[in-house]
């Protein structure tokens, strides 16, 4: 529990992402875990630790791992190597995002055009905020 809130599932994270995706014309991909005999698994065959969304709307490419906290021990071994090795692609973004980011998530997913990075998108963000405020 943080603040004795407790903290947000990330299944519950994940439906948000899915409604916001589809009211911003994303066409998606969604890696979901399932619960075996053998604890929890995601079915697939390759490197572990893929990331949990593939979101598209052209020109855009969007690939998103999702987590409850930002806390660097949540995030695998497997999901660092391809969160890093993705993010040496050209022209893909690559988030690592939290629910306490939803602000600047549906502003990443409005925007037409890739921001440069996720500050840029919080620059922006702060921008429109303090624009209003006025």
């Amino acid at each position: 529990m943080k603040g004795g809130k407790p903290v947000e599932l990330e299944r519950d994270f994940a439906r948000w992402l899915n409604d916001a995706a589809k009211m911003f014309g994303w066409r998606f991909a969604h890696f979901r875990p399932a619960r075996t005999k053998y604890g929890w698994v995601t079915p697939m065959e390759g490197d572990e630790g893929w990331v949990d969304y593939v979101m598209v709307r052209p020109p855009r490419l969007i690939l998103a791992e999702l987590k409850r906290i930002r806390r660097p021990s949540e995030v695998s071994d497997g999901q660092k190597a391809w969160i890093a090795m993705l993010s040496q692609v050209s022209g893909v973004e690559v988030y690592l995002w939290t629910p306490d980011q939803r602000d600047e998530i549906l502003l990443c997913l409005a925007l037409e055009q890739s921001p440069a990075s996720l500050d840029a998108v919080r620059d922006r963000f702060r921008e429109l905020t303090e624009a209003v405020a006025r």
